[in-house]
């Protein structure tokens, strides 16, 4: 009993705890992600004016926030970059074990193992807004599937604000399970009461059942006198 208690907690926890401390190791002691000059630079921005619209130090300008990340910089601002990957490496294990598992149960074990090491080693991309952004879809998953909806809706625009590119992944998926389960619920519409069936098929029912119909083949008893005739002739 005590094995089934915690074989789930260790399919979430375990995971997540071998992929947060392998992101903490490149994080800290690998070589700066691809990214991360430009998420130190865009934080530095938003410590020094805060949200701004249009930046002209950055190319030929662009808009700072609204077209990559609203809500990242922020977190990342309050506690470091670093710190945040691998807070968000961790809780995004955590959040894909709880969805897989809830619908393949135990044979959902070795995915879980390898999304933990492949969302770990994605750090060295140092895409952090689009891991945050799935971090926050993965929960939105998890929430729809304990039917808390208001939760589902927060998590949701959350990965909106964290990653537009993490958010289309989400709505794509959404619309992937809704089309593929849009006639199941036809599998458990109950048959309607005699009293509803047509006078053609209530007719058909007695006649058609394998009671009244004829039996086809002569069966043994019946066939027996037959070769009893036949043995006496000859």
């Amino acid at each position: 009993m005590r094995t089934l208690w915690l074989s789930p907690r260790a399919d979430l926890f375990g995971p997540a705890a071998a992929a947060g401390l392998l992101a903490a190791l490149l994080v800290w002691l690998g070589p700066p992600g691809t990214d991360l000059a430009a998420h130190v630079y865009q934080r530095t921005l938003f410590i020094e004016h805060g949200f701004v619209l249009w930046n002209n130090f950055w190319y030929a300008g662009r808009y700072s926030f609204v077209n990559y990340s609203v809500l990242y910089y922020p977190l990342a601002a309050a506690i470091g970059i670093k710190l945040l990957a691998v807070l968000t490496v961790a809780v995004a294990v955590i959040a894909f074990a709880a969805v897989v598992r809830h619908e393949w149960e135990s044979h959902s074990r070795w995915a879980i193992r390898a999304f933990a090491l492949v969302w770990a080693l994605l750090v060295v991309s140092a895409a952090y807004p689009f891991m945050l952004g799935m971090t926050l879809a993965l929960l939105a998953l998890w929430s729809l599937q304990q039917d808390r909806s208001r939760l589902f809706a927060s998590f949701t625009l959350l990965s909106l604000a964290a990653s537009p590119l993490a958010f289309l992944l989400l709505v794509v998926l959404l619309t992937g399970v809704a089309l593929a389960r849009r006639g199941e619920h036809r599998r458990f519409v109950a048959p309607p009461p005699p009293s509803a069936r047509s006078p053609r098929s209530s007719s058909c029912s007695g006649a058609c059942s394998p009671a009244a119909a004829p039996f086809r083949f002569p069966s043994k008893s019946s066939s027996q006198p037959a070769l009893s005739v036949s043995s006496a002739s000859s």
